[in-house]
């Protein structure tokens, strides 16, 4: 059995100002994260390139680092820019103290954390799901794709459920069941 953390997203303050420019607009949001998060921003901004994406509301643009690990959301009129880390993003801090370290600092303006269990067995997303607490989680739904099985438990408005999944052959995680 394998523990990781697959996603943290945050919030980190930031001026606004409606007469910023896109690009500087990100000058700014990297300073204000500097700022407010010194040891998370060295290590989220580790020397790779960012690409500028569309945003999504309420944010109009958004930063993507190179290796998809991480977007940065924000809008010259709202007071907060958006931090997601997905997991590629998480494995590049390479370790679970690195890891832990930038949750301590930005505990404060958490939004998401999702944990993930990767556990090495034969059984079923559906067969594993069968074996909840009764009455704890009304919500279920299910989905088979061709490239692999997801059992949801709980109902993805909440503030929590879980995600049951296994990857069909040949994805290099096919033998693991993630919680």
């Amino acid at each position: 059995m394998f523990v990781s953390l697959d996603w943290v997203s945050f919030t980190f303050e930031i001026q606004k100002e409606q007469s910023v420019m896109a690009f500087e607009l990100w000058g700014r949001a990297a300073a204000a994260l500097e700022y407010s998060f010194p040891l998370t921003a060295q290590m989220l901004f580790n020397g790779l390139d960012w690409i500028p994406r569309a945003g999504r509301a309420p944010y109009n643009s958004a930063q993507q680092r190179s290796d998809n690990g991480v977007m940065i959301f924000a809008h010259q009129r709202i007071d907060n820019s958006l931090v997601e880390i997905g997991g590629i993003g998480m494995d590049s801090l390479g370790s679970l103290k690195a890891e832990l370290a930038l949750l301590q600092e930005v505990a404060p303006r958490l939004t998401r954390v999702d944990v993930a269990v990767d556990i090495f067995t034969a059984t079923r997303p559906d067969e594993f799901a069968q074996h909840r607490a009764e009455g704890r989680f009304k919500a279920w739904s299910e989905a088979v794709s061709q490239t692999g099985h997801t059992v949801y438990v709980g109902s993805k408005t909440s503030d929590r459920y879980a995600r049951v999944y296994r990857y069909n052959e040949p994805h290099p995680r096919a033998q693991f069941l993630r919680v």
